[in-house]
């Protein structure tokens, strides 16, 4: 019996010391669910229920994506929520009452929370990031989230009704005067007599048109795309000479290869740099260079890349590092070419990407990306957060390929561009057409099935069409110059690269208005090339 007392008076002492801290502290740690969501100006239906916790209001990560950030990222490994706008990345460690902005730490009141397995954000602290204004209204159990800057009504006359419901027998839930101010959403417009809008006390409901007037807000777009054309070449490393003593041409950027990622932590190896870009830019270039994910290199393997994608760490220690060669170099932009990834790193690589955009933005830079039709590019979400996308125009057969043929047809290249800007959803202005200055002979061999080819720069190809005394022909499926000859059991073919296919590629751009275009590469081009260019694109 007196153990049983014991035991009895301890338990009591440890309720009344737990009762003790909590007046003491004034903190009750209540979490109450919240039955109502609406979301600029939508009632949101979840299994995700909202709740809200000390001074924090809570929405599941899963609601954000579908209503405010269809980018909202979070991070199974670093235990992170990340965000990312045209302007700022942040993250947020669960459990953790601190946000890193840009890089910067700084403590906030409420932490990102996982609950039943569910990542929960305090969607609070994000009013300056997502421009928004967030409040849970106690006696309507709701949540509202808006925009800062939507359109506002104005009320015309006294005692103007609010009702539930688009039909004058629903339920009044609000009483207006004159001169009040009300958010109202623009997606309801389509009503023919109603506006849906939002009260000064969050009341959300239905006033009649003619008993407001509309004021507008004009959305200030931020965009790091120049009006000017890019004209543009590739450079294979950083000789002096192929850069050449004048400029090029209409020429207004150049993009050689001197940097590339040296392994899986996001560490990066470049060439020497400074008279390179010192040389470019008196020249009048702005230099904007290659950084690859290694694939020059013989050791690389696709398991590098892999590992760095997939590690939120190694993704922000690389992006530091181009940070650091953007500002050290004196650069004006870089040019992401990463090549040989794995499908299931295609997310990942968006959210590298997503991740490093803002930052180069911030610091006035450019920032490129290459692009591909293949798997492990998502060509959309790519193509959203970059300032331009390099579309590699050409490789559109090579040594891998079982029949001869162009490496560029234009239909082809028509075909893609229409895709970008139609499937992907790629601004016109932001795609810049990659286009070959060189071409492939083409040897197939009779009781082959397979050709051989080699590679021929435009000025080999012109030796070799002048040395064998060929009359090219126009093949109207290529859209370029063509010539075969045959000699014994082996038979010749070339899609010659020169003036013609260049225009027909030239007026891509033009007739889609593209951002401008790229030539890889410079020093494979015969002098003719440049005034073809110049002459041809429009301003």
């Amino acid at each position: 019996m007196k153990e049983f007392l014991r035991i009895r008076y301890a338990a009591i002492l440890t309720i009344c010391i737990v009762l003790v801290i909590v007046i003491v502290s004034g903190k009750t740690n209540q979490t109450k669910t919240v039955s109502k969501l609406v979301i600029f100006g939508d009632n949101i239906q979840t299994d995700f229920k909202p709740f809200v916790e000390e001074s924090g209001i809570y929405i599941s990560s899963d609601t954000i994506g579908k209503t405010i950030d269809s980018n909202i990222f979070y991070d199974n490994i670093a235990s992170k929520i990340i965000v990312t706008t045209n302007s700022d990345v942040a993250k947020f460690k669960v459990g953790e009452k601190k946000i890193e902005l840009n890089f910067e730490k700084k403590d906030i009141s409420n932490e990102v929370k996982k609950v039943n397995n569910k990542i929960y954000v305090p969607i609070n602290e994000l009013t300056g990031i997502y421009n928004i204004d967030v409040n849970y209204n106690k006696k309507e159990d709701v949540i509202t989230i808006d925009k800062k800057d939507n359109d506002i009504v104005l009320i015309k006359y006294n005692k103007t009704d609010v009702y539930l419901d688009i039909k004058t027998d629903s339920k009044v839930i609000s009483k207006l005067t004159k001169n009040d101010k009300l958010i109202v959403y623009t997606d309801s417009l389509k009503h023919n007599r109603w506006l849906k809008v939002k009260t000064g006390d969050n009341v959300v409901g239905y006033i009649f048109k003619d008993s407001a007037t509309i004021q507008k807000f004009e959305e200030a777009k931020e965009e790091n795309i120049s009006k000017e054309k890019v004209v543009m070449f590739w450079q294979y490393g950083n000789n002096l000479d192929v850069l050449g003593n004048s400029k090029t041409g209409n020429v207004n950027v150049v993009s050689p290869t001197l940097y590339e990622v040296s392994n899986s932590k996001g560490d990066i190896t470049s060439k020497k740099t400074s008279e390179y870009v010192t040389k470019a830019k008196s020249l009048g270039y702005k230099v904007w260079p290659i950084i690859t994910n290694g694939i020059d290199n013989a050791s690389y393997s696709t398991s590098d890349t892999s590992k760095l994608m997939n590690s939120e760490s190694s993704r922000e220690n690389l992006i530091k590092n181009i940070l650091k060669i953007l500002k050290e170099d004196n650069l004006d932009g870089i040019n992401i070419d990463f090549e040989n990834m794995l499908e299931n790193d295609r997310l990942f690589y968006t959210q590298f990407i997503r991740e490093l955009a803002p930052l180069v933005r911030k610091e006035g830079k450019v920032l490129s990306v290459d692009m591909y039709f293949v798997k492990y590019i998502d060509r959309a979400g790519v193509g959203a957060a970059t300032d331009y996308v390099m579309f590699m125009g050409y490789d559109q057969r090579g040594s891998w390929s079982s029949e001869s043929g162009s490496i560029s047809e234009i239909s082809w290249v028509e075909e893609n561009i229409n895709s970008l800007i139609k499937d992907s959803g790629i601004p016109a202005n932001k795609i810049i057409l990659g286009i070959p200055f060189y071409t492939r002979l083409w040897t197939e061999k009779v009781g082959s099935t397979k050709p051989t080819t080699t590679i021929y720069t435009m000025k080999q190809a012109l030796e070799y069409v002048n040395k064998n005394n060929l009359k090219p022909k126009y093949d109207e499926k290529s859209g370029q110059n063509y010539v075969e000859h045959t000699k014994g059991s082996l038979t010749y073919k070339m899609w010659i690269e020169d003036a013609s296919s260049v225009k027909k590629r030239i007026e891509v751009v033009n007739n889609n208005k593209l951002g401008g275009i790229a030539a890889w590469r410079k020093d494979f081009e015969t002098p003719d090339i440049w005034n073809v260019i110049k002459d041809n694109i429009v301003k």
